[in-house]
């Protein structure tokens, strides 16, 4: 969420400072704080093979005699001695057959096909809020976009552009403006579902795949750059599975890279292939960068987006654990461990975790035979399961590692997420 189009940006939205010193999202001022914004236009649009020129009459050469008036009609001049025959070129000297003209489609008109299709169904959204400060509660107002997936108004957006959001105008190409509400949101994924109703079934755009993305395919982006309006970039896709540091304890992974210029305003916003199909969620920026630019993939987004609207908030599955810090290389030197990797716990009071058999100070090394070096090691393996399921969690404890069988739980709402798992 970015806030409009004068100089100088406000501040996001109710956002977290811990979010800000490592990654900016392109939301309110970007959103979480990658390293640096930087912005890239996109590729030089393609090229049409021009049809060559009809031939002309050779004009005679400087000095040379005047061509042979016409004889006068009736009279046949005399015939002229035939010229010695000319020796044939060899064949290898003989020039290439002239084919006609190789016509290409140009790529605008991709560009513009695919416009026409999605862009009414890309929204503005201008969030306003109320921001608790030493002298009091100031509102705030800011702006980002997104993208209607069900034609009775539910539209797929970024957590950050709404997040601490009181009041959301959601604004169509068309200049319409709905009330719109937060039906769910969820912070690890950085995705958010609003709701408006309308009178009139709205326009969506149609979700395509990201599981068979190719690095170099087209990229066409779509949002409300610093509250300009809808507003078309076109690169193509850099990279895919990139993973970018969210905040201190948890990176956003397998996103899309590309080049196609998103800027503060454009998260939420739609990521499209030639086909005019949904691909990505456009998402963060990186400072100081040439055209780095990531989208949350739409295969993911759906998965968390079918979540919201049928529960209202997606169920992620924890072992029941505090997060007390890191073990790397240097902590075990400092305190004389014989390992040097690991996430340090304590299991809350009747977790699962506690009843596999798991202690304070336990450090968890592995998960179901995968090394675990860090938090986001931890978060990316437990969130690939269910509650309910079964793992083999490595711990080392007291100079000896041990196997525990922990029965995955739901993870709680009590204790604040960046601290559990």
């Amino acid at each position: 969420m970015s806030v409009g189009s004068s100089p100088s940006p406000k501040r996001p939205v109710n956002r977290s400072l811990s979010l800000l010193a490592v990654l900016v999202l392109a939301g309110v001022l970007g959103g979480y704080v990658a390293p640096r914004i930087g912005f890239v236009l996109g590729p030089q649009l393609g090229t049409v093979v021009p049809v060559p020129p009809a031939a002309q009459p050779p004009a005679p050469a400087p000095g040379a005699p005047p061509a042979s008036p016409a004889p006068p009609a009736g009279i046949t001049p005399p015939a002229s001695p035939a010229p010695p025959a000319a020796t044939p070129p060899p064949a290898s000297a003989a020039p290439p057959a002239v084919s006609g003209p190789r016509v290409v489609e140009r790529e605008e008109s991709v560009i513009t096909r695919v416009v026409q299709t999605a862009r009414p169904a890309v929204v503005n959204l201008n969030v306003r809020a109320q921001v608790a400060t030493p002298f009091g509660l100031f509102p705030q107002e800011g702006q980002g976009s997104g993208v209607i997936i069900r034609r009775d108004g539910l539209i797929l957006t970024n957590n950050h552009v709404v997040q601490g959001a009181q009041e959301i105008t959601v604004t169509l190409l068309s200049g319409r403006s709905l009330r719109g509400r937060v039906l769910g949101a969820d912070r690890f994924s950085d995705l958010a579902v609003v709701k408006v109703d309308s009178p009139q079934l709205l326009p969506v755009v149609e979700l395509g795949s990201s599981g068979t993305l190719q690095v170099g395919q087209l990229a066409i982006a779509i949002g409300n750059p610093f509250g300009l309006g809808s507003t078309v970039t076109v690169g193509v896709v850099s990279a895919l599975n990139r993973s970018i540091q969210a905040g201190p304890d948890f990176v956003v992974e397998n996103l899309i890279q590309t080049d196609a210029a998103i800027n503060p305003g454009n998260s939420g916003g739609a990521l499209l292939d030639s086909s005019g199909r949904l691909i990505g969620i456009n998402t963060a920026i990186i400072r100081e960068a040439q055209g780095i630019g990531f989208a949350i993939p739409i295969d993911h987004a759906r998965v968390v987006m079918d979540q919201i609207i049928t529960r209202g908030r997606v169920v992620r599955p924890a072992l029941g654990v505090e997060i007390r810090g890191e073990i790397d290389p240097n902590t075990a030197r400092a305190y004389g461990l014989p390992i040097d990797h690991g996430v340090l716990v304590v299991p809350q009071p009747g977790s699962p975790a506690e009843r596999a058999g798991m202690r304070p100070q336990d450090i968890i090394v592995a998960i179901d035979g995968q090394k675990i070096s860090n938090i986001s090691d931890l978060r990316r393996e437990i969130f690939k399961k269910k509650p309910g399921e079964v793992v083999k969690v490595e711990v080392f404890r007291e100079g000896q590692r041990i196997t525990l069988s922990v029965t995955l739980t739901e993870l709680r709402s009590g204790i604040p997420q960046w601290l559990a798992a």
